[in-house]
């Protein structure tokens, strides 16, 4: 394994609409959903997310612009109960573009975990993050039915240039008390 936490923090965060679209672990190809993630590139999934941004949850929300996978799971949850999502964190009450669906999340906190590796190395290190913010005294929050969302931030540049090793930082967020 060649990753590390290199920062771990609590951050305010505004009650939002995340917009996107779900899959569960059906979905899956070959154990992820990186082909998800380049079909909406190839086919410009997050311009109609992005035209929702306003200037007021622009600065409310210092990582306004990151796309977004949203997942819920619980611990001891059938396989079916796990939840990943693509798309973005929006102002509340945002349209609902045809053929996305929405999570309403009332959470006043994120704590975040920022793991830098290789594009291969940093991802499904939720468990070691998690382990990390609590490890930190940071309390996290559940969902009203007992499971838990968290998220994979893609912040530019931050994840998308890699640095002089070839490394990039995914941040991996719980919401927090």
């Amino acid at each position: 394994m060649s990753y590390r936490i290199t920062k771990v923090y609590r951050e305010p965060f505004p009650h939002c609409r995340f917009v996107g679209i779900k899959y569960k672990n059906s979905d899956r190809v070959n154990g992820g959903f990186g082909d998800k993630w380049g079909y909406w590139h190839s086919n410009g999934m997050f311009d109609k997310l992005e035209s929702q941004l306003t200037e007021e949850f622009k600065a409310s929300y210092p990582d306004f612009d990151a796309y977004i996978g949203l997942e819920k799971n619980k611990r001891g949850a059938p396989n079916d109960y796990y939840e990943y999502w693509i798309g973005m964190f929006l102002p509340e009450g945002a349209e609902v573009p045809t053929g996305y669906d929405y999570v309403d999340l009332c959470y006043d906190y994120a704590a975040v975990c920022w793991i830098t590796g290789t594009e291969s190395d940093v991802f499904m290190r939720e468990d070691e993050c998690w382990k990390a913010i609590t490890d930190a005294g940071i309390k996290t929050a559940e969902a009203e039915d007992g499971g838990m969302y968290f998220f994979e931030r893609c912040q530019c540049p931050r994840f998308t240039t890699p640095d002089e090793n070839g490394n990039i930082t995914l941040d991996i967020g719980f919401f927090a008390k």
